[in-house]
Parts: structure tokens; sequence; C-alpha cells
């Protein structure tokens, strides 16, 4: 299966991150208009963005029916309590805290794409269920039709 991921940073994380996921995952570096066209599995997203903050992108992705099921990581140099419930209250599914480490950004990539495996599984699942009770409620009706015919026959020959 393949993932892939958008990262829209800064410059200055830019050389970084391309340098690290890349050896795992798929990266290009997008505009929110190429994200709502390719729907990747991953966004990294820092919060300070030239011209909007990370924040106000979050909130457009989550706005859009189509993008879901898209995981979102933003990245912030904030550490309080306040910035991170605003994160996840825009619809962040994690953050990570600048500086950051390479096998922290690693480990939490592989997690949400992990996510997106497992989800992406159970939808598979739950159509099948769904395909498997259809067939069920048909044989269900096909039987009490059946012992329906069968009863007015013994009715009928009495």
């Amino acid at each position: 299966m393949r993932c892939e991921m958008v990262v829209n940073l800064w410059v200055e994380n830019r050389r970084y991150v391309r340098l690290e996921p890349a050896k795992n995952f798929e990266v290009d570096r997008l505009h929110i208009a190429a994200v709502k066209r390719i729907r990747p599995d991953l966004v990294l997203l820092d919060m300070m963005l030239p011209g909007t903050d990370g924040l106000g992108v979050c909130r457009a992705l989550r706005a859009d029916p189509g993008l879901t099921d898209v995981r979102i990581i933003l990245l912030t140099a904030r550490m309080d309590e306040e910035v991170r419930l605003a994160a996840l209250r825009e619809g962040a599914d994690d953050f990570l805290t600048k500086p950051f480490s390479s096998p922290e950004l690693e480990a939490r990539v592989a997690t949400q794409i992990k996510a997106v495996q497992l989800q992406q599984a159970l939808r598979v699942r739950g159509d099948e269920l769904a395909i498997a009770i259809d067939k069920l409620k048909q044989a269900e009706a096909m039987l009490v039709h059946s012992e329906k015919m069968s009863a007015l026959g013994v009715l009928s020959a009495g």
C-alpha cells in the first residue's frame, strides 16, 4: 500500500523534514487546493505559515467533507497547553513541538499512517459485513416465503 504525505512547512523546516520522512514515505509539498485534489493520507503542517497560520489551514482541511480521513500533524514552536488544545479542537490528529527529533517525527508519522491503514481495513471489513448482512436478509426472506408456501400446501392438501 502506498502512503502519501503532504509536507507544508515554512522554509527553515523544509530541508530537515524533507530528509527524514522521505526515507519511508512519499513526500510532496503542495498547496491546500492540491491537498483537496489528491487526498493524501497525512499532512504535516507548520503552525506558522507565510500569509496564514496552520490552524486556519487545518480548519479549512477539516471543513472539506472529502478530507475527513486525512491525518494532520501540526508542528509548533509554542509549548503551552492553549495552543495544543486549539490544534486538537481544529481537527489536528497530533502535534509536534519544535525542535523535534528525527526519530520522534518518524514515529509519529508512522503511527498516523498505521491509523490510516487500519481505518481503511476497517472500512473494507464494514463493506464486506454489509454485503453479508444483505445476503442473509435475502436468504431469510426466501426461507420465510418457502415456509409460507409449504404451510399453504399442507393446508390445501388437508
